[in-house]
C-alpha cells in the first residue's frame, strides 16, 4: 500500500447506548389488554449481487419505514442496532476502497512495462516479418520481382497464424488494461455506495439522538405524574387511618357501589382491612367522576369545552373521549394552558383566587368560581360520607386530597400525550404489565388468577413527549388490584347476580 493511502485517518460513526425497549400496550384507553428472523448484512462479499441486496436491504431498513400492515414499528433499540451495522459496513467498503487502489496501481505499473515491451516487440516483429517473407520467397522460388499480392497475401496469411498461436504479449496488455478499467468502475460504485451509506447513517443518527431525547423528557413526565400520584394515595391512606366504622353501619349501604366497585360480590368487604379498601376504593371512584372523567372536569360547569372538543375531532369507538390524534390533543392541552393562564394554576391546585389584571375580567372571575365551587362539592361529598361511617372522624387529610386530585388533574391535562385513568373489569385474568396485585395479609399470595375487585386505577399514556405517535402505550402505574383463584371468582360472580336479584325483587 502506498504511503500516501496508508497515511490516511479513517473516521468511524460513534454507536449511539442502548435505549429502552417499548413494551406492550393495549389497544383501547379503557381497558388494558395483555400483550425475527434476523439476517447478517456481513456474510456475503459486498460487491456481489448477494452483497448489493444486503446492502439495499440495510438501507430500507435503515430509513426506519413503518405503519404497513404487518411491520413492527422501529424502536432506539432497533436503530441502534442498524447504526451498528452501518458502522461495520462502512469500515468493510473503506478497507475494499483501499486494496482496490493498491491493485491499480500495480496494474498500471504492469501495464506500462507491457507497453515498453510491445514496442520493442513490434520493431523486432517487423524485422522478423521482413525476414520471413524474403526467406519464404526464396523457399518458394519466389523473388521480389516475382510478389504479386496474391503471393503476398498468401504469406502473410500463413505468418499471421503463427503470430496468434506464439501468443503475442499485446492480448495480455489488452486484458490488463480490461482489468484496470473494470476495477475503476468498480471503485466508482463503491464509493458513491459509501458516501450514500454515510448520508443515511447521519439521518439514522439523528433520528436516534431524538428518540433518545423524547425518551428522557417521556421518563421525566412519567415519573413526575407517578409521583403525584402516589402522594395522593398517600394522602388517602392517612385519612383512612383515622376511620374506624361503627359497628351497626354497613359500608356498602353508606357509600354505594360505583365504578370501581360494581359488579364486586359483598362478601369480599366483611373484614375490618377489606372496609378500608372499599372506602378507599369508592373515593377513587368519586374522584375520577368528579375530578378525572375527561380532562375539563375540574373546571365543574364548564362541560361546554369537553363537548367542543368531542363535537370537534368526534368520539371513538372505544369511549366518549376523541380518538387520540396529534390535533386532538393538541387542541385540548393548548385550550387548558390558555383558560389556567387566565384564572391563574393556584386557583385549580389549592383554591386561592389570583387578582391583579384579571380582577375585572367577568369571564376568569366565573371560571374561577366554578372551579371553587367543584373543589368543595367534592371535599363536602367526601367529607360528608365518611362521617356517617364514623361521626367522630378527624377530616384533616381532606383537604390535602382535594389540592392533590385537582393539581394532578391539572397537569394530566396539559399534557402533550394523551394520560387517562384504565382499570380492568372483574373478573378480568391477571396481567402483571398493567396490574399489582394486593399482597395477601395471611401470606397465601397466588401468582395468578383473576381480578376480585380494583382499589386504586391504573394511568396510562399514550403517545410521546412530542405529541405523536399516539399508537403506542405505556403503563405509568398499574392497577392495584385483588386477586383470587378462577374457581372462587365464578362463585363471586354467582352470589352478586342472587344480591342483584333479591334486591330487585324487594
Amino acid at each position: 500500500m502506498d504511503t500516501k493511502d496508508a497515511g490516511q485517518k479513517h473516521w468511524t460513526p460513534p454507536c449511539p447506548p442502548d435505549v429502552m425497549e417499548e413494551t406492550k400496550y393495549p389497544v383501547t384507553p379503557t381497558k388494558p389488554h395483555s400483550n425475527t428472523n434476523s439476517q447478517s448484512y456481513m456474510e456475503s462479499p459486498f460487491n456481489t449481487p448477494h452483497g448489493n441486496r444486503d446492502f439495499a436491504q440495510l438501507v430500507e431498513d435503515s430509513d426506519g419505514n413503518t405503519g404497513r400492515p404487518g411491520n413492527t414499528r422501529s424502536t432506539p433499540r432497533k436503530r441502534e442496532n442498524r447504526t451498528k451495522r452501518l458502522c461495520r459496513l462502512v469500515d468493510k467498503l473503506r478497507n475494499e476502497n483501499e486494496d482496490l487502489k493498491v491493485r491499480i496501481d500495480e496494474l498500471t505499473t504492469a501495464s506500462r512495462n507491457l507497453a515498453m515491451e510491445e514496442s520493442c516487440c513490434d520493431k523486432m516483429h517487423e524485422h522478423d516479418i521482413l525476414q520471413r517473407i524474403i526467406s519464404y520467397a526464396k523457399d518458394h522460388s519466389l523473388y521480389y520481382g516475382n510478389l504479386t499480392m496474391e503471393s503476398v497475401h498468401t504469406m502473410l496469411s500463413n505468418i499471421h497464424h503463427k503470430l496468434r498461436a506464439s501468443n503475442h504479449p499485446r492480448t495480455a496488455s489488452e486484458n490488463l488494461e480490461a482489468q484496470i478499467q473494470a476495477l475503476r468502475k468498480e471503485l466508482a460504485a463503491s464509493h458513491a455506495q459509501c458516501q450514500s451509506l454515510g448520508k443515511r447513517q447521519a439521518v439514522s443518527n439523528a433520528k436516534l439522538r431524538e428518540s433518545l431525547q423524547d425518551l428522557a423528557i417521556s421518563q421525566d413526565e412519567a415519573q413526575s405524574l407517578r409521583t403525584q400520584m402516589q402522594a395522593l394515595q398517600k394522602e388517602m391512606l392517612a385519612q383512612l387511618s383515622k376511620v374506624e366504622s361503627a359497628q351497626d353501619v354497613d359500608v356498602v349501604e353508606v357509600l354505594d357501589p360505583i365504578l370501581l366497585l360494581n359488579h364486586v360480590a359483598k362478601h369480599h368487604w366483611d373484614t375490618r382491612a377489606r372496609k378500608k379498601d372499599y372506602i378507599e376504593a369508592w373515593i377513587w371512584s368519586f374522584l375520577i367522576m368528579m375530578v378525572f372523567e375527561h380532562p375539563f372536569s375540574f373546571w365543574g360547569s364548564s362541560r361546554a369545552l369537553y363537548d367542543n372538543w368531542k363535537l370537534t375531532f368526534g368520539e371513538s369507538v372505544e369511549n366518549d373521549w376523541p380518538e387520540p390524534t396529534p390535533k386532538s390533543e393538541n387542541w385540548r392541552r393548548t385550550t387548558t394552558e390558555e383558560l389556567v393562564g387566565r384564572i391563574g394554576r393556584e386557583t385549580v391546585t389549592s383554591g386561592q383566587i389570583r387578582g391583579g389584571r384579571h380582577r375585572h375580567d367577568k369571564h376568569a372571575q366565573k371560571m374561577q368560581t366554578s372551579v371553587l365551587k367543584t373543589r368543595e362539592r367534592v371535599a363536602n361529598t367526601i367529607s360528608a360520607h365518611l362521617t356517617i361511617i364514623e361521626p367522630n372522624c378527624e377530616l384533616s387529610h381532606i383537604s390535602d386530597i382535594v389540592d392533590r386530585a385537582f393539581a394532578l388533574a391539572l397537569d394530566i391535562s396539559i399534557q402533550p400525550s394523551r394520560i387517562q385513568f384504565t382499570w380492568p373489569e372483574v373478573g378480568d385474568d391477571f396481567e402483571a404489565d398493567h396490574m399489582s396485585p394486593i399482597p395477601d395479609r395471611n401470606g397465601q399470595d397466588i401468582d395468578g388468577g383473576v381480578v376480585a375487585f380494583i382499589v386504586n386505577p391504573g394511568l396510562t399514556r399514550w403517545g410521546d413527549a412530542r405529541g405523536q405517535n399516539f399508537e403506542k402505550c405505556h403503563e405509568i402505574v398499574p392497577s392495584l388490584v385483588q386477586l383470587e383463584p378462577v374457581q372462587a371468582q365464578r362463585r363471586s360472580l354467582r352470589s352478586c347476580v342472587k344480591i342483584k336479584q333479591e334486591r330487585g325483587y324487594a
